[in-house]
């Protein structure tokens, strides 16, 4: 593939990313397609993490204007923003001063994952590696 781009450091080649999409697709049971439509995410949606089962499913608020919501977001900072095309889901957030860390000025800070969908109501985004695997269940929209 002579297009490839990685998303990360962990994303090295074509062939890598499909070994990883192929064990992912296997850890879930599940079969995975690219994206139909960049608004598919818009909607309400379950996030949960396949690998830590223990943690509680929270919900994440895809609008149609490319930002999301969270229960962590907050109104005295920038909105999150999304991104999705056919095979990824970019996430833009923004981290306030920590002047605690001499961190003075916020900033932006952008995520990269590769995505696919099993079906129209469950989506699943995952690192270079597969070591991070988010999976949204449609609860609305």
């Amino acid at each position: 593939m002579d297009d490839f781009v990685p998303i990360d450091q962990k994303d090295s080649d074509a062939e890598y990313r499909a070994l990883v999409r192929d064990g992912i697709a296997k850890s879930l049971g599940v079969t995975l397609n690219d994206l139909s439509d960049p608004d598919i995410l818009v909607g309400e949606w379950e996030h949960t993490i396949p690998q830590m089962p223990e943690r509680k499913p929270t919900t994440i608020t895809f609008r149609p204007d490319g930002t999301f919501k969270t229960p962590a977001s907050r109104d005295d900072i920038p909105v999150p923003k999304w991104e999705v095309t056919t095979q990824t889901y970019v996430q833009t957030t923004w981290c306030p001063p920590m002047p605690e860390y001499d961190i003075e000025e916020g900033f932006w800070t952008q995520d990269a994952f590769l995505c696919a969908m099993i079906d129209r109501d469950r989506v699943v985004v995952w690192n270079g590696d597969g070591s991070v695997v988010w999976l949204f269940t449609r609860k609305s929209g």
